[in-house]
């Protein structure tokens, strides 16, 4: 399994409300857009050993991925926050649980084409630059594109 994913291949993200009581922002309007369930289409790299990223389910502030590895499924839940009034838009999370558990993982996300993009480095590392970052050499950017899951 590569650094970069979390224990069992499986993240939550809680979301961060924007500043301003009465009046939806940038971050309300992606939390809307976010919401519902994903399927991963494309996942690089590859890791050692090999994880399978299946889907991810966003549900109010939470985020669940579900994965495979090593011929079992799994999933993990974490908080996680969008900021999409800077550019590139921003999501950060957290898993609830596990090793990890309260680690943050920083990194980028944007819709484009119907897809959902995020890319991410682990804890203890700096957030991508843009969605061309492959690294900042000691870690790796994990990159995962998402289609709505049909129905969902």
């Amino acid at each position: 399994m590569s650094r970069f994913l979390l224990p069992g291949g499986f993240a939550s993200l809680a979301v961060c409300v924007a500043v301003g009581a009465t009046r939806a922002g940038p971050s309300d309007d992606d939390t809307k857009a976010i919401q519902g369930a994903w399927v991963v289409t494309d996942h690089k790299p590859e890791s050692e050993p090999k994880a399978v990223y299946v889907k991810a389910v966003f549900k109010g502030d939470k985020l669940t991925l579900y994965s495979e590895l090593a011929g079992k499924n799994n999933e993990i839940e974490c908080t996680f926050k969008l900021d999409a009034t800077v550019t590139p838009k921003r999501i950060d999370f957290a898993p609830v649980t596990g090793a990890n558990k309260g680690q943050t993982y920083s990194g980028l996300y944007e819709f484009k084409g119907g897809e959902l993009r995020i890319c991410y480095r682990g804890p203890r590392s700096t957030r991508p630059k843009d969605f061309n970052d492959e690294g900042d050499g000691k870690f790796a950017t994990t990159f995962l594109v998402l289609k709505r899951k049909p129905g969902a």
